[in-house]
């Protein structure tokens, strides 16, 4: 009797395993019996590796069979082990055959019948259901909360009784057709996506990094406004309470004591919510490698007041599995990863990726929670979401980010999570903030940009970027034809990357209380953009320009700096430095300097570099600095990235400012941001063409005469291409990999180069080296030297110079196989 099951395939799936689970028992019974013998000692040990042995096969709803089988043999005199065995087996046996016949020809469970029946229940109960709630809709008459939680509850008792059919259905012996299966799968399915229709409150916050109080309030207020909405799920941003990026802020326990009471302020506010958040998540008993106190980057769901989310896994929270540990990201640093926990508490990472299962509409809903970088995993050998979407009834993935933006990366996102969505069946909600965080050499900016991805991969809701607000989906859980599919809005490249430096700025300038700009202006393309931007961001009537000819400098420039100013209707002062510059000349050659305190003494010669650096210091150290502080502002760095890259750029002179914002810009970005500022921003020329038309030139000694067609050593439409390589490529270029490219013909096309720039520029091949050489000598020497020293630079590309790409100062190398390349090409070329 112990034997009959709901189902003939159960039965005889039981049957097999208790056969197996007593034949196992018996002959170790027999073993120890004959070989060792049958006291209490003897049946204690064989009862322990009864159990371990039917653990370790998945025969644990055996284990008391065995056990019992196991002491009926031992318990027998020790000439009668054998037939009591036998006794023993045949008996089991015979049970085995009694209840597999009563499933088979006197009770059989007919659950295609009773499958049919319970469908017709369930179609009614919901089409009754929406019909009711129609009629209600029409006539301006609400239904009640509690009589609607009762009909939910009704029907999804149904549902799972018409599913636990379907599971018995499917398991039992029959000559249905796999055709007629997968109809009765579909039917429930459907009733599932009619009453399974959530209203999802999507919270694109701006988080403010290390503020937990002002993040909680905007949070709460959210929440506010979602329950207004009738929301069902409202979910938030990673880390949207402390921020994320806020260095070793992250050690302080005080903070994170602050951070666990402001996540309880959120829990307590989830009453009739399911509401989903990051937080950091503090083991207090344990400590990091560090030996500091263990911290979880963390998701946290709570409802009714409660987090939920222990019934099957060791914290009320889920952790991230996944830790970023390039570019900005540090969170190996600070954070215990969900791989480490593994390790530690000794078990697979498949038992810890566990869903958290919710109650919304009277319906349980297994919810695959990821943070970030778990759904990045294209370059990890771990696949979160591969595990999370084998349990059971998971219906909702939800991915909680905190992802600074870089040119590119929103179309790479989507591709990857619709592929994810698309793969598992089921829809994929992307919750992103905004706002900026930095580490105080790189600043970033958070674009939001969150979307929903639909079973099939579909986006089917995405929410603007660069905007803090919340919205209500409507999303159909696993539903082919509820959401209609819609396209992100298409910004060009440098659309993006205006967007990026404008939302940024005005950002950096509230975090630091600023409202008042100086900015240097030469008339050179550089200054010129960035007056046009921070004129826009904080109004023309509170910029400051500032023009600084010395005896280089041309009327064709000063005259467009003044066109410019005219333009953006900007303050603009001129202040001649050439009188000062002569002085601090003329103070440095005419001190003596006394030789090793002798009568004898000796001046300076000044070169032209001393004379070229002079001038940038003095109007940058000197007058923007003294300005500044007389309006009460700031003075900006204009470098750009090229700049940056090889260290053109003066030291305390045009190197300084509070803020680089055009410093993650290449020389060519910087024109065509130029020309969408006059075009699409202004609606008009505000950087007057003959800027964009004129060489680019320092103009700081007669070399650089702009009227004479002379300009800057860089010639940007190939040197922009040949640092971008050092700096942006994945697997970064070095001189060894821009001569093999050289040789083989593909230097060109791998760069991004106009196809023939290469002979255009260079007249041999010894040029083409000596240039290699002289700007990777100056990339890794003084460039790298300035760059340590730079303002804090805002980040638009995939790496931006600052804590983005991390340099040390260890000189100029190059690799043997270079040293064998040149010589290759060098001799080639002289044969």
């Amino acid at each position: 009797m112990l034997n009959i099951q709901p189902s003939i395939y159960q039965s005889f799936e039981n049957a097999v395993k208790q056969i197996m689970s007593h034949v196992l028992s018996v002959s170790i019974a027999l073993s120890f019996g004959y070989l060792i013998g049958s006291g209490p000692v003897e049946m204690a040990i064989v009862t322990m590796l009864v159990i371990s042995l039917n653990k370790k096969f998945n025969m644990q709803n055996y284990i008391v069979m065995g056990v019992v089988a196991a002491v009926f043999v031992l318990d027998a005199p020790q000439n009668e082990f054998l037939s009591h065995a036998i006794t023993r087996s045949y008996a089991i046996f015979l049970g085995l055959a009694v209840a597999l016949s009563v499933n088979l020809f006197i009770a059989p469970p007919r659950y295609k019948d009773r499958l049919v029946e319970s469908l017709k229940e369930l179609n009614s109960k919901t089409v009754n259901l929406f019909q009711s709630s129609v009629e209600r809709f029409i006539n301006l008459k609400a239904l009640d909360d509690k009589e609607l939680k009762e009909e939910y509850s009704k029907i999804d008792e149904l549902f799972k009784k018409s599913n636990n059919f379907l599971t018995l259905y499917k398991k039992q012996f029959s000559r249905d057709s796999e055709k007629e299966r997968e109809f009765y799968i579909y039917k429930i399915r459907r009733m599932k996506w009619i009453i399974m229709n959530l209203k999802v409150a999507m919270c694109q916050m701006e988080v403010v990094p290390a503020r937990p109080d002002i993040n909680t309030r905007t949070m709460l207020n959210m929440i506010s406004k979602a329950r207004e909405e009738k929301a069902d799920i409202v979910i938030f941003p990673e880390m949207c309470i402390p921020g994320y990026l806020i260095g070793d802020t992250w050690e302080r326990l005080s903070f994170l004591r602050d951070c666990e009471e402001y996540g309880m302020e959120i829990v307590r506010a989830s009453r009739d919510l399911v509401v989903m958040f990051g937080n950091v998540g503090v083991d207090w008993n344990r400590k990091n490698a560090d030996g500091r106190v263990r911290k979880y980057n963390a998701f946290f769901i709570a409802q009714d007041g409660k987090l939920i989310g222990d019934d099957n896994f060791l914290y009320p929270f889920r952790i991230k599995t996944l830790l970023p540990n390039y570019r900005e990201f540090d969170d190996e640093r600070h954070f215990y990863s969900l791989l480490k926990l593994s390790l530690e508490c000794n078990k697979s990472i498949d038992e810890l990726l566990t869903p958290v299962y919710v109650s919304v509409k009277g319906c349980r809903i297994g919810v695959g929670c990821f943070i970030c970088e778990d759904n990045w995993d294209e370059n990890y050998y771990i696949k979160p979401i591969e595990h999370i979407i084998k349990k059971e009834n998971v219906q909702l993935l939800v991915n909680i980010s905190s992802s600074p933006f870089s040119i590119y990366k929103n179309h790479k996102r989507n591709k990857l999570f619709s592929q994810h969505a698309k793969n598992s069946g089921i829809p994929l909600v992307y919750i992103n903030n905004v706002g900026i965080q930095n580490n105080g050499k790189t600043v970033y900016v958070f674009d939001g940009s969150s979307a929903v991805y639909d079973c099939e991969g579909n986006i089917v809701f995405c929410q603007e970027p660069f905007c803090s607000r919340m919205d209500i989906v409507n999303l159909s859980l696993n539903s082919k034809d509820r959401n209609p599919c819609v396209k992100p809005k298409h910004y060009t490249d440098i659309e993006y990357i205006y967007k990026a430096l404008h939302y940024g700025i005005e950002k950096f300038i509230k975090s630091i209380g600023i409202s008042k700009i100086v900015i240097g202006v030469s008339g050179g393309i550089d200054s010129s953009v960035s007056a046009a931007l921070y004129s826009k961001v904080v109004g023309s009537e509170n910029v400051l320009l500032v023009n600084m000819p010395s005896k280089y400098t041309s009327k064709t420039t000063q005259n467009l700096a003044k066109t410019l100013a005219k333009n953006l209707e900007c303050k603009l002062i001129s202040i001649p430095i050439q009188h000062v510059v002569d002085y601090t000349i003329e103070q440095i050659k005419s001190a003596e300097v006394v030789v090793n305190n002798t009568e004898n003494t000796m001046c300076f010669n000044i070169d032209t570099n001393v004379i070229d650096n002079i001038q940038a210091r003095d109007r940058s150290a000197r007058l923007l600095a003294a300005i500044a502080a007389a309006v009460g502002g700031v003075f900006t760095c204009n470098a750009n990235k090229t700049e940056l890259t090889v260290g053109y750029s003066t030291l305390y002179g045009d190197h300084a400012g509070f803020f680089a914002a055009l410093a993650d810009l290449w020389k060519h970005q910087i024109y065509e941001l130029a020309k969408h500022l006059n075009k699409e921003v202004y609606g008009r020329e505000v950087i007057p063409q003959g800027i964009m038309d004129l060489i680019p030139s320092a103009e700081l000694n007669p070399e650089q005469s702009v009227d004479e067609g002379k300009g800057d050593p860089l010639i940007y439409n190939y040197h922009d291409y040949l640092f971008k390589a050092f700096v942006e490529m994945w697997n970064r270029a070095d001189p060894e990999d821009i001569l093999t490219w050289y040789i083989d013909g593909t230097l060109e096309e791998r760069m991004g180069l106009k196809e023939g720039i290469i002979n255009k520029v260079f007249s041999s091949a010894h040029e083409f080296i000596k240039d290699l050489e002289k700007w990777w000598g100056l990339f890794n020497g003084l460039g790298l030297a300035k760059r340590i020293q730079s303002p804090p630079i805002l980040a638009v590309s995939r790496r931006a110079y600052g804590f983005d790409y991390r340099e040390s100062q260890n000189g100029v190398y190059f690799s043997k196989r270079y040293q064998k390349l040149k010589e290759q090409i060098l001799n080639k070329r002289s044969m």
